[in-house]
């Protein structure tokens, strides 16, 4: 464990030069950061999981099944929207200070940005992948 921890502090030491190179709006700080992206994966995840459920139940699928299938997907949903939201928060936090961000903030305008679009549509296309492999299209 201890070497996990070695090499991942030696991978952040050696690109935080790029780090430094981002200029954040004032009021951020990491832990507003982290919040931020979890709270843009709540209101993401919830929701995809429920359409993919009514899907299944729109299909006429065992909701036994169904339910399994829900649960392994999750991580799938879940890795899609954290990519997205971090991309997004990340732009977000450049342009915004945190207490525009706290009154609203546009979110889908970020994520159409070049570089956060392309995260969605690589995560799309992979959801895609999954529910022809899980019957659900």
């Amino acid at each position: 464990m201890l070497k996990i921890s070695t090499i991942l502090i030696s991978l952040i030491c050696a690109t935080s030069s790029l780090a430094h190179a981002v200029e954040y709006k004032d009021g951020w700080d990491y832990m507003k950061f982290y919040k931020a992206v979890q709270n843009c994966r709540e209101l993401m995840v919830y929701p995809q999981i429920e359409q993919y459920e009514q899907k299944g139940i729109k299909n006429n699928h065992d909701l036994k099944d169904l339910h399994n299938e829900l649960i392994s997907v999750t991580p799938i949903f879940d890795n899609m929207t954290t990519n997205l939201c971090f991309c997004t928060l990340n732009e977000v936090a450049k342009d915004n200070t945190y207490s525009q961000y706290k009154k609203g903030v546009d979110y889908e305008s970020y994520m159409k940005i070049p570089r956060c679009g392309k995260v969605l549509e690589e995560s799309l296309n992979s959801m895609e992948e999954v529910a022809k492999a899980l019957r659900l299209n």
